[in-house]
């Protein structure tokens, strides 16, 4: 005779440590249990003695209740031998694993697990570990006992639910493994001066490689991307209003750096991550940077603060369990100064003044003229402010050569009319030789004539008085040069 005791041991296995898919984590556990189960029979072989006792698993209904993480399909029950009964499912024409059940000649029965079957509950950040069991009326384990008379008795017992499932859940950590993004103020659509060296004022960059993602042994059914606040104040400052830059969450996938103006929130910066994991940082308004650069764009960078910005990524395996991992992604970030730009445009004004119109001295002579002149040079300049937006525009004078081409002519006026003085001074000695030397002449003649026969010469004049009327005219006769050797 024999009969069921009571007396049943339980098989227990874990998917987290199933090879190659599983997590591994803990709790510790297996893929596979044995355990004897002899002692779930009470054996009696009667008078004829005991010539064997033989144990063999048998299928009660060949569908289970147990359903395949991955592929979602109930998992069916096929008889491979008298001692084996695997669990399975068919994945493209081909029956595939996903537990099998073995016995032995003393009783003793292996449960190994292949596959990921769904739990009940969902887990977040974590693998509670929680166990499904086989149900009832699938498997049998029966014992057979044959005395040596040839006789035989047998006893079966429902070993479903001495069987659990334990689940897995997917991980995921921080790999190290780091991308930087990097925009250039220089190159913001309208308001960038576009200097070199080039840039972009966005740049996408892969995030993926940052984290380190194990599905489990469920499955991968999604992994995303987002991003969140740590801190609303940064360390960034718009370089316009001087505002401190704060953030807010556009949408799970989008942070936006800003300031009010107007009462207006105003755009400084977008980061956004799409749902492979690459993220985009895009510049949209010029912030401070340390330093200040003269007639040069430094190019400097200015990195966003740590703690302000995360991003998270978050798998999810097919059993609805999950696991999330921040990184912190502001010291990813730099954005490169931009610097003002001015050039000369080439459109230059003239300044045009008349020496005429010098008060006190100027002679006001036509045509019209001022001493003075006043243009505007602001046209001469191509000026670009750049991305930060222009404080302040000055103007200034600068000696290039400190000697010009210029000749002020006040001295050798002074030195002309000295010359002019000699040379009126030679004339009237050369006229004074003259005038005696004519009168001499004239006196001699006249010594030669009567007093009364003299005639009367050039308007009434004698010939004496004529000399020195021209003598007196040449030395008075008016005419002048400038210092310029203009005449009049």
């Amino acid at each position: 005779t024999i009969t069921a005791s009571g007396n049943l041991n339980t098989l227990s296995v874990d998917e987290s440590f199933i090879p190659v898919i599983g997590s591994g984590q803990a709790p510790a556990g297996s893929s596979t249990d044995t355990e004897s189960f002899a002692a779930a029979f009470t054996v009696h072989a009667g008078a004829d003695g005991q010539q064997s006792l033989t144990y063999g698993l048998s299928i009660t209904n060949a569908t289970t209740n147990l359903v395949d993480s991955v592929t979602n399909s109930t998992v069916l029950l096929k008889q491979v031998s008298a001692t084996e009964v695997d669990g399975y499912v068919t994945i493209g024409g081909v029956d595939t694993t996903v537990f099998k059940l073995t016995v032995n000649g003393t009783g003793s029965v292996t449960m190994e697990i292949d596959r990921g079957v769904k739990e009940a509950s969902a887990d977040a950040n974590t693998d509670s570990n929680e166990g499904t069991t086989l149900g009832a009326n699938l498997v049998a384990l029966t014992a057979t006992v044959t005395d040596n008379d040839g006789d035989t008795a047998s006893q079966k017992i429902d070993l479903g639910p001495q069987i659990t499932v334990h689940d897995d859940g997917p991980t995921i950590t921080a790999s190290g493994n780091l991308n930087t993004l990097s925009v250039d103020e220089s190159f913001i659509p309208v308001i960038g001066s576009g200097q070199a060296p080039a840039g972009s004022s966005t740049d996408t960059e892969s995030f993926a490689a940052a984290f380190t993602v194990h599905a489990g042994a469920d499955g991968q059914q999604s992994l995303t991307y987002g991003l969140s606040i740590t801190n609303a104040t940064t360390n960034l400052v718009d370089s316009v209003t001087n505002s401190t830059v704060l953030l807010k969450q556009v949408s799970a996938t989008e942070v936006d750096g800003y300031v009010t103006i107007g009462g207006v929130d105003t755009t400084v910066f977008k980061l956004t991550v799409n749902g492979t994991g690459s993220v985009t940082m895009e510049i949209d308004r010029g912030v401070k940077e340390a330093s200040a650069d003269a007639n040069t764009d430094s190019n400097e960078g200015t990195t966003l603060g740590a703690n302000l910005v995360a991003l998270t990524a978050t798998v999810t395996d097919n059993d609805g369990d999950t696991a999330s991992q921040k990184i912190d992604l502001g010291p990813q970030i730099t954005v490169h100064d931009d610097g003002p730009t001015i050039t000369a445009s080439g459109n230059l004004n003239t300044l045009s003044v008349d020496e005429s119109f010098i008060p006190v001295i100027g002679s006001g002579q036509a045509p019209a003229g001022s001493s003075t002149d006043t243009e505007s040079f602001a046209a001469a300049f191509t000026v670009h402010a750049g991305a930060d937006g222009q404080q302040s525009l000055t103007y200034g004078l600068s000696i290039t050569n400190a000697t010009t081409n210029l000749v002020d002519l006040g001295d050798e006026l002074h030195g002309a009319a000295e010359a002019g003085e000699r040379d009126r001074g030679r004339r009237l000695r050369d006229d004074r030789r003259r005038r005696h030397h004519g009168v001499q002449a004239d006196g001699e003649r006249d010594r030669q004539r009567d007093d009364g026969d003299r005639p009367r010469r050039e308007g009434g004049l004698g010939r004496r008085e004529h000399r020195q009327q021209r003598g007196h005219d040449a030395w008075r006769q008016p005419g002048g040069a400038d210092g310029d050797g203009d005449r009049q």
